[in-house]
């Protein structure tokens, strides 16, 4: 079962050892979230800062409210309140919609979507649980709610993304 995560400020702490070994090699305790402790791999993390950007905020293809739409979902079912609520952040300042990103958050897709959006949200959630199991039919549900195919690449790469960035969270320290 899912549980739901609270819309909230939600603070990131890191395991106590990686924050030390983060002071230790000069990275500001002010950088954000996980970012302090990935920038022990400088290269990796200027990498992965590359990525997001180019994901979460590309042009053409899904709106960006649409791509934060699909992060809240894919964190919400992997348990990471810290991304949940950082692209609901996100969300809520590009459309003022801050009860709708509270509902995603608590619901997911049973929350009160448009058709579009619950065709996103929906999808997200099962490529975030078993991805193993996408079909034709998801494709199908995702075109018949008025997805192109490139905003249909735009979900499934930011549920990528987002999947790897919630599990490195969750890995590297805890939300609170």
């Amino acid at each position: 079962m899912i549980r739901p995560v609270p819309l909230a400020a939600v603070v990131w702490r890191p395991d106590p050892e990686l924050a030390a070994a983060a002071e230790r090699a000069g990275i500001p305790a002010g950088a954000d979230g996980p970012d302090r402790v990935l920038a022990l791999d400088l290269l990796g993390a200027r990498a992965g800062a590359l990525l997001r950007e180019s994901v979460l905020s590309g042009e053409g293809g899904l709106p960006a409210a649409e791509r934060d739409l699909t992060a809240m979902a894919v964190a919400r079912v992997l348990g990471c309140a810290w991304t949940a609520n950082v692209h609901a952040d996100r969300f809520i300042a590009a459309t003022g919609a801050r009860a709708l990103a509270a509902d995603v958050l608590a619901r997911g897709s049973e929350a009160d979507l448009s058709a579009r959006a619950e065709a996103i949200v929906s999808f997200a959630e099962r490529m975030a649980a078993t991805p193993p199991q996408a079909s034709a039919a998801d494709f199908t549900a995702l075109r018949a709610a008025g997805l192109t195919d490139m905003e249909i690449m735009d979900v499934l790469n930011v549920t990528a993304l987002t999947s790897a960035s919630a599990r490195l969270a969750l890995a590297l320290g805890s939300s609170a």
